[in-house]
Formats: structure tokens, sequence, C-alpha cells
């Protein structure tokens, strides 16, 4: 079965006063088990640093995907074997890393 992930109500303290404050950081990846491609969808007001990891900590990409933008990064070019990525989303509202699994 496909994943998708989505991030909802990224909570940030606000350093003044001390109190939670939330915001919408909504972004979807996709599909997941993925083959070729990785789809992020950002519905968020925010640009987001995407970053891709072999299991091992090796980079292999960092992108970014801009405010009400969808970046697609291609996986085949890289010639992977079937196994584990890890995919890091980070703004300046935080970050959350996932695991993708490549057929």
């Amino acid at each position: 079965t496909n994943q998708h992930w989505y991030l909802q109500k990224v909570e940030k303290l606000d350093v003044n006063t001390g109190t939670p404050q939330f915001s919408t950081a909504r972004v979807m990846v996709y599909p997941n088990p993925a083959s070729e491609f990785i789809q992020i969808k950002n519905d968020g007001d925010k640009e987001i640093r995407v970053q891709l990891y072999l299991p091992d900590g090796r980079l292999l990409l960092t992108e970014s995907c801009l405010a009400a933008k969808t970046t697609t990064l291609q996986l085949s070019r890289f010639n992977l074997n079937p196994g584990i990525l890890l995919l890091r989303l980070s703004s300046s509202e935080g970050a959350q890393t996932f695991k993708i699994q490549l057929k």
C-alpha cells in the first residue's frame, strides 16, 4: 500500500512570552514505497529544505521546496538498490525525518 505523510500543526515556542504558537506546515510526501521519484507537495507558506540520505548517513541530495509548490526528486539517476532511504524535511519551524522504502 502507498503511504502519504501530512505534517500539520507545527508547534514553536515564542521566546518573548514562553507560550506555544501553532502554524500550519502542510506537506505531503508520496509515493511510498517509491521506485523512480518522490513528490513533495508543500501547501504551507514557508520554504522547506529537503535532504535525502542513504541509511549509512551519506547525503544523496539537497533541494528546496518552495511554499505552495511541488518538488520532484528523481531517484532513478542514483542507480540505487531496493531498501530504505531517509528523507529529512526542515524549515525555520523545525525538522522531521521519514523513511522512504525504495522498490
